[in-house]
């Protein structure tokens, strides 16, 4: 039966005579839940319910509280008469918390938190969403030890109010002479809870099975699709192929017009790999519509069906009134359900795909390629202060006016300041960071040298409305102090050589650069500044200068960081700066082949490259058209290994801003190199397009000789190849494809700065072929000048490698 709605002193009332039982309850529904609360004070509103029943004394009265995401309840059942007394006392126990059993509750909380386990609905929930809204389901009650009784009240003042409350009764109509008696107040609209995730994501955690969350209009189509997920989960992967005990599938609102679909498979470890296949094809079967009628009219049967208890239906009926949901009758709601078409359920299905979050074990893989791992690192370091841990490891913290970043090998971890979720402090000066995005940094005073100021620039940052003070340790649980002197990874910057220096003077015909580089390498920045400012309006100009002036200015790399913080505004001294960390990082790294470095140099590697992404992005941001940005950020984030995804967003960000400018594209074939992100067919199918695309006389065209040599030295670097690196470049095909795009070049040539280097790549591609007549043509034509005209003597001068066979080692 549908219930009743009534009003009593302004709060909506929903009644349900109930089963006949003769039985009486009630609830007592705010919209006050954890997706409220800041991740600071979270537990705030669980205090709130306990001291609101302790106030109620140990009378032999049957009642509980309970908070949820989007609501508190205060239930009870008796007589009426009880129940009503029992809603008296809440209401006049919120009006008056007992304050002054504050921390006896706290520790009541805290005990109770501690056996609470978090299951696949709040894990998802937590990768979903990070520390704010739906995702706080995910966290503990952090905020409980650090809340006062300020917070309490005030947080009972603002959310448990008249206009933020809803009734329900099972049993009969509301007790005769009802009241209550709350504070005025608004309704409380359920915030949004930004979604992480941007598509199809998988996580990895430690549990036997598999789980999935999409998210999707509220509906019936939701409900069907949902009814529809569990038969068939539970029919393939429970009765035909026995790999799973206990399919699951839920619904779960997440908003006034949105849904979660939830689903998870248990299973035994040697099963998980042939769960998750099988798990996955049930979803995309359905997302697919292949499900057939008679399907759907079985489950919107069991649907139709269905009948809530009472106290379910009338609870539900005040939560859909307060986060301001549609109701409809059960007879409407039947209605609506009998109306679904499969074309309906198979859109609910595809949007839960399109949104799909996957829970996989630890140590199975995700089997579909349309899914992407879920972030668990930034994309962007603060620039500032190194602080160097005392034991040697890959670790690494830097502290900026901006915030913290802790590098783990070259993965970051950055927490800005003013997108600081919460802080967790404690009197021996530990702290634990949580950033909006559920990045987490931990630091500990005896791991750090210069602990002390860094925690002192935290607390001076972060508001104290985000700070939870937790209470004082024992002294077994603070790492002794240290007695050794911190690890530094520092190791020497090597100067260029006489080539490479040789090369960076030569590889372009812009004059203005070439009359700044031995004033900016004798210190005068003012002279690359001139330079850099007057490029602005070329792009091509201006990512030249910035790599080229990057590496002359290392020497003068403090200067440049003192003139970056005096002058914020300045788009040439940021992009200048960023553009000098990353070559004073490749400086520290060399050139060497990665299984040829010592770990040291990589730490400083790591270490230096972090600090370019500020400045660049600042650059960016004061100059938003400006290529030369994403150009280096495009080198920043492959020496940092952030990942195909933000290498890709970076190429979309730079092509936006320079659609023809060579070194971007240079930038991005290094990108999709096999040493770095990508494959010898995608480096080489960009290099094609971008010859097809290019201008007769653009200088991209010679991307396709670069694309062929780095598949060539690839192949060389193993000396099990043998001679293929030559076989391969002499081959009629590849041979023929650069000859054809370097003579349409050159018959249409037109001025361009990075000529030289054009050159230059079609010589060394041409030396590498055996074409050495077209390779000296291309070599001169760039400017170079070498004794002879003998392979040998351009091998030499130009430090290529030699064409000769390589002995395999034995």
């Amino acid at each position: 039966m549908d219930a009743t709605r009534a009003e009593i002193d302004g709060v909506p009332v929903f009644w349900s005579p109930g089963d006949g039982s003769g039985g009486y309850s009630a609830a007592l529904v705010f919209r006050a839940g954890r997706v409220d609360e800041p991740l600071a004070r979270a537990g705030i509103t669980h205090m709130v319910e306990h001291l609101a029943l302790h106030r109620l004394g140990r009378e032999d009265r049957h009642y509980n509280g309970a908070v949820g995401p989007f609501s508190t309840r205060f239930v009870s059942h008796g007589t009426p008469d009880e129940v009503a007394g029992f809603l008296t006392g809440v209401c006049a126990a919120l009006r008056d918390l007992p304050l002054d059993r504050l921390d006896d509750e706290k520790r009541i909380v805290r005990t109770e938190e501690d056996q609470r386990a978090f299951g696949v609905v709040e894990t998802l929930a937590r990768w979903r969403y990070g520390p704010s809204g739906l995702g706080l389901v995910g966290y503990p009650e952090l905020g409980v030890p650090g809340l006062t009784g300020e917070n309490v009240a005030g947080w009972a003042a603002s959310r448990f109010t008249r206009g933020n409350v809803a009734l329900g009764i099972v049993g009969g109509p509301p007790p005769e002479g009802l009241r209550l008696d709350l504070p005025d107040g608004p309704r409380i609209p359920v915030p949004e809870s930004d979604d992480l995730t941007n598509g199809r994501t998988y996580f990895q955690e430690r549990v036997n099975g598999v789980g999935f969350s999409g998210v999707v209009p509220a509906g019936p189509a939701a409900r069907v699709y949902r009814e529809l997920l569990l038969s068939r989960l539970h029919r393939a992967l429970r009765l035909d192929r026995a790999l799973s005990y206990t399919p699951q599938a839920e619904f779960q609102r997440t908003g006034p017009g949105s849904a979660a679909i939830i689903a998870f498979a248990d299973g035994l470890d040697e099963v998980l790999p042939e769960l998750v296949e099988a798990f996955l094809a049930e979803l995309d079967a359905l997302a697919e519509g292949r499900f057939d009628e008679a399907d759907l009219g079985r489950a919107v049967t069991e649907l139709q069906a269905a009948r809530p208890e009472a106290e379910s239906h009338v609870s539900g009926r005040c939560l859909l009134e307060l986060i301001g949901a549609t109701q409809r009758t059960s007879a409407e709601a039947r209605e609506r359900l009998g109306a679904v078409t499969a074309e309906e359920v198979a859109k609910v299905a595809q949007a839960a795909m399109d949104s799909a979050l996957l829970m996989l074990p630890h140590g199975v893989g995700c089997p579909d390629g349309r899914y992407r791992p879920a972030p668990t690192a930034s994309t962007r370091a603060v620039a500032g202060r190194v602080h160097s841990p005392y034991e040697k490891s890959g670790e690494v913290l830097i502290a900026g006016a901006s915030g913290v970043t802790k590098m783990y090998g070259p993965t970051p971890a950055t927490i800005r300041y003013d997108e600081c979720a919460a802080v967790l402090a404690w009197p021996d000066g530990a702290r634990v960071l949580y950033g909006p995005d559920g990045i987490v940094i931990t630091l500990e005073p005896g791991r750090w040298s210069e602990a002390e100021r860094l925690i002192a620039e935290i607390d001076a940052h972060v508001d104290a409305d985000r700070v939870s003070w937790q209470p004082a340790r024992d002294a077994a649980q603070i790492p002794e102090p240290p007695s050794a002197e911190p690890y530094e990874a520092v190791v020497p910057q090597t100067k260029p050589g006489r080539f490479a220096k040789d090369v960076a003077d030569h590889d372009h015909n812009l004059a203005a650069l070439t009359s700044a580089m031995p004033r900016v390498r004798s210190g005068d920045l003012d002279a690359g500044l001139a330079l850099l400012a007057g490029t602005r309006d070329n792009g091509e100009e201006r990512c030249l200068a910035a790599d080229r002036l990057g590496a002359a200015a290392v020497p003068h790399v403090d200067a440049l960081v003192r003139m970056a913080d005096a002058r914020p505004d300045d788009p040439d001294v940021q992009l200048w700066l960023g553009a000098t960390r990353i070559a004073q990082a490749w400086n520290a790294r060399t050139g060497a082949h990665a299984e040829d470095l010592e770990a040291v140099r990589f730490h400083a590697f790591w270490r230096l490259l972090a600090q370019a992404g500020e400045p660049l992005y600042r650059a960016a941001e004061l100059l938003p058209d400006d290529p030369a940005p994403w150009d280096r950020l495009q080198r920043h984030a492959i020496g940092l290994q952030l990942g195909r995804p933000e290498i890709d967003r970076l190429w979309d960000e730079a092509v936006r801003r320079g659609p023809d400018v060579y070194a971007l594209h240079r930038s991005r074939l290094q990108a999709l190199c096999r040493k770095w992100w990508g494959t010898d067919a995608e480096a080489l199918a960009f290099a094609e397009r971008a010859v097809a695309d290019a201008d007769p006389g653009d200088a991209r065209v010679a991307l396709i000789a670069e694309a062929h040599t780095e598949i060539a030295v690839e192949l060389d670097r193993h000396p099990e190849n043998g001679m293929a690196w030559l076989t391969y470049i002499s081959e009629p095909d590849v041979h023929g494809a650069i000859a054809d795009a370097a003579d349409r070049w050159v018959e249409a040539s037109r001025p361009h700065p990075r000529d030289p280097l054009a050159h230059r790549m079609f010589g060394e591609a041409f030396y590498y072929a055996g074409d050495f007549d077209r390779a000296r043509r291309h070599l001169v034509s760039a400017g170079v000048a070498f004794p002879g005209g003998s392979a040998k003597a351009m091998r030499r001068h130009l430090g290529l490698r030699a064409r000769r066979v390589r002995k395999a080692r034995l």
